[in-house]
């Protein structure tokens, strides 16, 4: 099984709260009893202090078909929280200045880390056929859905899909549990577009659209921070090599 990506430190952009969402980053949603992002100190896009875990899954090259980076199907969260782990918070940071430069895109879960898959593509889709997995995690063949998938417009000239699978963002109620997002274009050079594209039935889809006349080298990790209350994030983050 292919595992790779990387990890970078960046510039936090300031990003306004979505429509539907808790607006106060500090404020205790009615399922848990702690803050979905309580007042955490971000260095640079990251929590500040060293992450309990963190591990690269996909090292610096150009992905020639999708990646798929599988994780232990985490226990269900207790009712009345989301059961599967719910995406709190996403942050760019700007690395650009380092050796290699990079820049990044950060994604805050709570409740374990989800499956995901990530490679290029001509457009990003909304949805499209659902990925099964037999009980060894290996990939099988893909069922055909009913409903065509949608291309997406983002800013950009070369385009990621992202997905995660076992994830959504949004809670019991259907109200969305993300507090932070970047806005669309981003104020970065490289890494212009962040966007949510479909969330439903365990999967949640991302396009990030990316400023260059060819793909370039990705690098995608995931590190566990803990929350400053009591809990932790399980992030899972994809950087963009700029130089």
């Amino acid at each position: 099984m292919t595992r790779a990506l990387t990890v970078a430190t960046a510039l936090v952009l300031a990003v306004p709260s979505v429509a539907g969402c808790i607006s106060d980053p500090g404020q205790t949603p009615d399922w848990t009893g702690v803050p979905v992002i309580p007042s955490l100190s971000l260095d640079n896009g990251v929590p500040a202090g060293d992450p309990l875990s963190q591990k690269v899954t996909y090292d610096f090259a150009v992905p020639a078909k999708a990646v798929t980076i599988i994780n232990p199907t985490p226990t269900p969260n207790p009712a009345p929280q989301p059961s599967l782990p719910y995406l709190v918070g996403v942050y760019t940071a700007d690395r650009a200045a380092e050796s290699p430069g990079y820049q990044r895109v950060l994604f805050f879960f709570r409740g374990g880390f989800p499956s995901y898959q990530f490679g290029y593509v001509d457009q990003v889709l909304t949805d499209g056929p659902p990925v099964q997995v037999d009980e060894d995690g290996m990939i099988v063949d893909a069922t055909p859905t009913g409903e065509p998938p949608t291309p997406v417009p983002m800013t950009g000239t070369t385009f990621v899909q992202l997905t995660f699978f076992n994830a959504q963002a949004h809670d019991r109620a259907k109200r969305s549990t993300v507090t932070q997002t970047p806005p669309d274009p981003t104020a970065l050079t490289v890494l212009r577009s962040a966007v949510q594209v479909s969330d439903a039935s365990g999967r949640l889809r991302y396009g990030l659209g990316i400023e260059a006349g060819q793909p370039l080298p990705l690098r995608v990790g995931e590190a566990t921070y803990g929350d400053g209350a009591g809990g932790t994030f399980s992030v899972v983050w994809v950087d963009v090599r700029t130089g």
